[in-house]
């Protein structure tokens, strides 16, 4: 199964993942410059619940399939409500699971009650 959205444009960003959060960073500035979510803020991330995959269509060439993830955070407008933050691995050198991975073992979210999976 995987999932495409005809109205969402994708876009590329920079993900960072550090002991004090995670922070995205847009270089090509189309949307934001940088954003930093810190760890108290992010109540969960991990991988795409039911393995769904991301459709990539480049033009003519195959189609690519991706693994989602994604997280949630309370908004930066310091408001009540949550986003979620949802990315595709584009990189086969930086698979999902990779980053979940990685992001396991540097945030410390299990000391704060929050969710990795």
């Amino acid at each position: 199964m995987f999932l495409q959205f005809k109205y969402l444009k994708p876009y590329e960003v920079h993900f960072k993942v550090s002991k004090y959060g995670i922070t995205l960073t847009d270089n090509k500035r189309l949307f934001f410059f940088r954003r930093h979510y810190s760890v108290q803020n992010i109540s969960y991330f991990g991988l795409e619940s039911e393995n769904r995959l991301w459709k990539i269509s480049h033009g003519d060439s195959e189609d690519m399939f991706r693994a989602i993830f994604a997280f949630v955070a309370r908004s930066l407008a310091g408001g009540k409500d949550n986003q979620c933050h949802i990315f595709c691995d584009l990189s086969v050198k930086q698979p999902a699971s990779a980053i979940i991975s990685f992001a396991q073992k540097i945030l410390p979210l299990t000391i704060l009650g929050n969710k990795i999976i």
